[in-house]
């Protein structure tokens, strides 16, 4: 193709480079392999949505109340469930800020506008795999399918998604660290893995931070304050320093080396933290005064929304000239690259903080309706996909034709927004959602087996137990807080009722006062009944308890008196534990200082030796005896008139001795 414009040109331009609308692609083991795992997905996803679908509307079984592990992992695919998850519109508890649904829908949205052409271990452990999952996955996505988004915006843009495509395949596992925003493009070969992921990096190392934040308001909100404002003011000096030595650009457009605008300073955490730390401030501020709702003057509120927005205006339109061709000295593109981030900031801080204290009128009854929750949930997952969505809807509408700004909105901006929003549905199903319902799921494993050297199928009823315990307490506080039940919790409540009836029916331990300390704490043995069967059988025992936590059972010479008392406390506990797993179940819930000793239950379970099957043999055979007699007696005597008085034979003389009918007379 450049020989042939070269030699037919009549123009004095050379051709270097060639980027076509149709490019061959090779379908190779990456392409099958990764499209097997999307299969096996799928598959999945459709027979759990199966399950989940028929368990639920034909038998009436919520995934919520599954008991068993492999089945709470597996219906975390379930897309009848997920579904429920992402558009379920509630009230939200107290503490809730409802308006960042909102404001998350719209980020992404302007994302999109911006894109078109024109425990320390769990917390860290939870925000790793609800990021990682979803944006591994995609990029994968984007490696072994993006090759097929071709078209003339792709040709165009000097096929831009291939170059992006090479690299990934060589630097995904940056994206896996979350190390991608550390590019090393001035030596000329970017490690840059689909470009906007660069936030979700810078994302994620300010969150590794934030801890330091955290544990430093929990000393004083001085030493919080101090940490944050230290944090800003070494951010803002470093962006002066940066500025001035690589003569950067106060945006990708003005006067300035473009080169290194964006490795230097906009993908870096040094300088992206300011907005960070602010918003770290205004969350402690919420959670400790947000349920103060405090009354501000209407003209006090009238004024700050006035001048919050003023703030807003000159963070989007103070480079109005500059971007026109101003030029502007290194100081002001240093001093509005810094002051417009912590300006936006600000603004963000107030809106949301205004709306969640109920100093905003109608701007909150907008941002808070329940209609942005599903949107704001989608909005991770629509960031993500955004750009792919973007790319194929450009190549799709064949050569651009636009003229102002709401034709982009119009033509681009809106159906990309609605497409994204499809996709990230799916994504989201698929992979995010599971991810942190498995999460949960093993998370709750781990928690629940805190009663741990058990017997099989007791560590099993036991788990389920405690289990039901959790849910019936966590439903219950939410409606109590919500100060209603829908339909389905109190079918959840009814369901694990019978874990609180078990719980009710031990004794009564510790007693209503000190001075009336008993030795027999009764429980309620009607009560432990009534709930066997529910999820598995039970058995109402008492344990022998001593005094002391962890002590030891033994009565010696040297023990106190007290120590000595046989104190029992009555106790329900599944049957399938034997006397050893109910002490160590006590020994391991109970907050109280006792120790249990010994256990005695209304059923024991009774080993079937020689003797019981010898001496049941015996009574068998003596029974058979007595019977067989009974009869030869009675028919003997009622229908042949011989009387056993009369008999001579030795052996029937004997065997009548067992007749019930002469014993009896």
């Amino acid at each position: 193709m450049k020989n042939i414009f070269n030699q037919i040109s009549i123009y004095p331009f050379i051709a270097c480079n060639a980027f076509c609308v149709k490019n061959k692609v090779e379908k190779d083991i990456t392409f099958w392999g990764f499209s097997f795992f999307l299969m096996i997905i799928s598959t999945t996803v459709i027979l759990t949505s199966s399950v989940g679908y028929f368990r639920e509307t034909i038998w009436g079984i919520s995934s919520a109340e599954e008991c068993y592990t492999f089945m709470k992992v597996l219906l975390t695919f379930s897309v009848w469930t997920n579904s429920e998850q992402i558009l379920s519109v509630k009230e939200q508890k107290p503490g809730h800020i409802r308006s960042l649904d909102c404001i998350r829908f719209f980020s992404t949205c302007w994302v999109v506008t911006v894109h078109a052409p024109t425990t320390w271990i769990l917390f860290y452990t939870h925000r790793y795999l609800r990021l990682t999952p979803p944006i591994i996955t995609f990029i994968w996505v984007f490696i072994v399918y993006g090759p097929y988004i071709q078209g003339v915006f792709e040709a165009s843009y000097l096929n831009q998604i291939s170059l992006q495509i090479k690299t990934c395949r060589n630097y995904w596992w940056r994206n896996l660290l979350f190390i991608n925003n550390f590019d090393n493009s001035e030596s000329g070969s970017s490690t840059a893995c689909y470009n906007i992921s660069w936030y979700l990096a810078v994302d994620m190392q300010l969150y590794l931070i934030a801890p330091i934040v955290l544990v430093a308001f929990y000393f004083s909100l001085s030493a919080g304050t101090s940490l944050i404002l230290a944090g800003c003011i070494g951010s803002i000096i470093t962006t002066y320093l940066l500025f001035e030595k690589y003569d950067i650009p106060a945006d990708m457009i003005g006067n300035g080396d473009q080169k290194y605008f964006f490795d230097v300073v906009y993908s870096k955490p040094w300088v992206r933290c300011t907005p960070y730390l602010i918003g770290l401030l205004n969350g402690y501020l919420l959670a400790v005064h947000g349920n103060r709702k405090l009354r501000l003057n209407r003209i006090f509120c009238f004024c700050a929304w006035i001048i919050a927005f003023i703030i807003a205006g000159f963070c989007l339109f103070a480079n109005y000239d500059y971007d026109r061709g101003v030029h502007w000295s290194i100081f002001s593109r240093a001093s509005f690259y810094n002051f417009h981030r912590i300006g936006w900031a600000f603004f963000i801080c107030w809106v949301v903080g205004a709306n969640h204290m109920g100093w905003s009128g109608p701007i909150n009854n907008f941002m808070s309706h329940p209609i942005w929750q599903p949107l704001g949930r989608l909005s991770y997952c629509a960031y993500i996909v955004h750009l792919v969505v973007l790319y194929y809807f450009l190549n799709v509408g064949g050569v651009l034709h636009y003229y102002s700004a709401w034709e982009v909105i119009l033509y681009i901006v809106i159906p990309t927004s609605f497409l994204s929003y499809v996709v990230a549905f799916v994504l989201s199903c698929l992979f995010e959602i599971p991810t942190l319902n498995s999460y949960s799921a093993w998370k709750d494993v781990l928690k629940v087996s805190t009663i741990h050297n058990l017997t099989g199928q007791c560590q099993n009823d036991t788990n389920t137990w405690m289990k039901s315990l959790e849910i019936f307490a966590t439903i219950s506080t939410e409606c109590i807080v919500m100060n209603k039940c829908t339909m389905k919790e109190l079918k959840i409540l009814e369901d694990n009722l019978y874990a609180v009836q078990q719980l009710d029916s031990f004794g009564q331990f510790p007693g209503p006062g000190l001075l009336e300390i008993k030795t027999l704490y009764d429980g309620s043995y009607q009560e432990c009944n009534r709930i066997s069967d529910k999820k598995y059988n039970t058995n109402y025992c008492y344990l022998l308890i001593t005094p002391g936590k962890n002590v030891s059972c033994a009565v010696t010479s040297s023990t106190p008196l007290y120590a000595s008392l046989p104190f029992r406390i009555a106790v329900c506990l599944p049957d399938s534990c034997d006397h050893q797993d109910m002490i160590s179940i006590f020994n391991q819930m109970s907050p109280y200082p006792f120790t249990a000793c010994s256990a005695f239950c209304v059923r024991n379970e009774v080993e079937k030796d020689s003797a019981f099957w010898g001496y049941t043999i015996f009574l068998m055979v003596m029974v058979s005896i007595a019977i067989l007699a009974s009869s030869v007696d009675y028919t003997r005597e009622i229908v042949y008139g011989i009387s056993s008085q009369k008999e001579e034979n030795l052996v029937m003389k004997i065997l009548l001795t067992f007749s019930f009918w002469t014993n009896a007379e």
